[in-house]
């Protein structure tokens, strides 16, 4: 299980905006830091208002999340302008799971990031 960073960069966003967000520093148990390439899939998902709101935006590895850092510890996420203009105005909630590929056992699914956004309309548009 990897550390928490102690705060997430996203926190509010502006409909019609690029956002560009790096999560960095995964550590193990010992202090090690955690490569991202073993994970068969990364995915983010954000919804309007709660857990049952219609799905605002996704991220996986094909789209929008790239492995970075020396140790492939860090974690590049984009969400378009041309996403965001999709965004109604208003709390979204996202989280974001990690996917091991088992050997002999299913998957290991793991959700280690689970947080609240905040959506504002744009001034100049």
């Amino acid at each position: 299980m990897a550390e928490i960073p102690v705060k997430l960069p996203l926190k509010r966003v502006y409909i019609g905006d690029t956002y560009e967000f790096l999560l960095k520093d995964f550590k193990d148990g010992d202090g090690a830091p955690i490569d991202l390439e073993q994970y068969s899939d990364i995915r983010m998902t954000i919804r309007q208002r709660n857990e049952s709101g219609s799905v605002a935006a996704t991220l996986t590895l094909s789209s929008g999340f790239v492995i970075e850092g020396a140790n492939n510890d860090q974690l590049r996420g984009t969400i378009s302008a041309t996403v965001t203009k999709t965004f109604k105005p208003g709390q979204h909630i996202f989280d974001i799971q990690f996917t091991k590929e088992g050997n002999s056992d299913p998957d290991i699914v793991q959700t280690w990031f689970k947080d609240y956004l905040d959506v504002e309309q744009e001034v100049t548009q």
